[in-house]
């Protein structure tokens, strides 16, 4: 079987630093949807119940007070993880309202043109569709054929009065490619245009560097494969984004004050941004929760983030290589990552969810309202997906597989 070794040597880390044990949630089923929300560290839990423990001792804000130096760590954590600094960082409830924060920053009085991929985020394309000064372009990428060249080819056709802006994830939602988006930051910064970057699907599964990959916004949530709690979410801004943005469409006192001192308005009074990321953060947040991504964040790094991408990917090459053996199966996705999606004959992806979820198997149906231009599909647009993480266990994976053929083979 390929990657074997590496199964082997990712679980005795797994068992040597027993993080089957330390994720509460595994045992109550087989989870193979870790990429929609994972099963998250006892840290975590630990982090979150500490801070209801602290305010109702101490108030709100005395506990936010008491808790101010732990809290102020995480962007420097999440700095560190992405490679850029904390003040690059903001925190919103999730990466679809931060992509959403930053486009609105962007040169309001300018038409934008927005060019995206087959597997953008629905999320994202309904900010896009939103927004009455954006023009939506799908990008049109040849087989074998890379990011650098299509994105190219797209930005020498496009409208010139426009602001070009390309947003790609790095592992679409309904797919397990991990895209290789190098050279993609050069070709649209030599055009004048900003690199939009969804990492909701990488962060926490495959090393991000945003600093090596140029994005100008890169976002996530923390409940994916980072396995942090839900509700929070990560934007992270590069400094020619924080040099040129210009206020978003919500700001409020953690972001910017009144400031009568500035150059004045009719009314009096002029707004003033604050520096760095924050200007995109609201002042309004749940401490509990940012205690809760700091945990995750720390988990992560103590497995380290090769070791989880080597991991997932061998379970998902060993899961690829059994189902491409089952007849019934019409599509199945390429696995660069701990994702794998398929379609089978004559079902519908969310007819087989149901069923495995019946049977104590968590996968997932992503149909059009969370991948609109995903090229693939069952009748109803669904794909069934499946994913794995460091908490995964091989044997989980025979059972998954067991079950699906039963349920799938005539």
């Amino acid at each position: 079987m390929r990657d074997i070794h590496e199964i082997e040597a990712a679980t005795r880390l797994a068992q040597r630093i027993e993080l089957r044990q330390t994720a509460p949630g595994a045992e109550a089923a087989i989870h193979l949807n870790h990429a929609s929300a994972s099963l998250a560290d006892r840290t975590v839990f630990d982090a979150q119940r500490r801070y209801l423990d602290t305010e109702s001792r101490l108030g709100p804000h005395r506990a936010l007070e008491y808790l101010a130096n732990e809290l102020d760590e995480l962007p420097v954590a999440l700095g560190e993880l992405l490679g850029v600094q904390a003040e690059q960082i903001a925190l919103t409830e999730s990466a679809s309202r931060g992509w959403a924060l930053a486009l609105s920053a962007l040169q309001p009085r300018r038409r934008l043109q927005v060019f995206v991929g087959q597997h953008e985020w629905g999320g994202n394309l309904c900010s896009v569709l939103a927004t009455s000064r954006a023009r939506l372009t799908v990008l049109d990428r040849a087989p074998g054929e890379t990011w650098r060249n299509a994105v190219r080819e797209a930005l020498d056709k496009r409208d010139r009065d426009a602001i070009p802006v390309v947003s790609l994830p790095l592992i679409g939602c309904a797919s397990g490619e991990l895209n290789d988006l190098s050279g993609v930051a050069a070709a649209v910064h030599d055009v004048g245009g900003w690199l939009f970057v969804d990492a909701s699907q990488a962060v926490g599964q495959v090393p991000v560097d945003a600093g090596e990959l140029g994005s100008d916004v890169l976002v996530f949530p923390t409940r994916k494969w980072l396995r942090g709690p839900r509700g929070i979410a990560v934007l992270c801004l590069s400094p020619r984004a924080l040099a040129q943005f210009e206020t978003p469409a919500l700001v409020d006192v953690f972001g910017g004050q009144v400031a009568p001192e500035t150059v004045r308005c009719h009314s009096g009074m002029a707004l003033k941004l604050e520096d760095g990321a924050r200007r995109f953060q609201l002042y309004e947040h749940n401490p509990g929760l940012r205690m809760g991504a700091l945990a995750a964040v720390r988990a992560a790094q103590r497995v380290g983030v090769g070791t989880i991408h080597a991991y997932t990917r061998a379970l998902s090459v060993r899961l690829h290589d059994k189902l491409q053996e089952v007849p019934a199966i019409s599509w199945i996705d390429r696995p660069d990552t701990g994702i794998v999606s398929i379609t089978v004959d004559n079902l519908l992806c969310r007819d087989i969810t149901i069923r495995m979820w019946s049977l104590g198997i968590n996968v997932a149906a992503i149909g059009r309202r969370y991948a609109p231009l995903n090229p693939h599909g069952d009748r109803l647009g669904d794909v069934l997906r499946i994913s794995a993480h460091i908490v995964t266990q091989s044997r989980e994976i025979d059972v998954a597989l067991d079950a699906l053929e039963q349920i799938i083979t005539p």
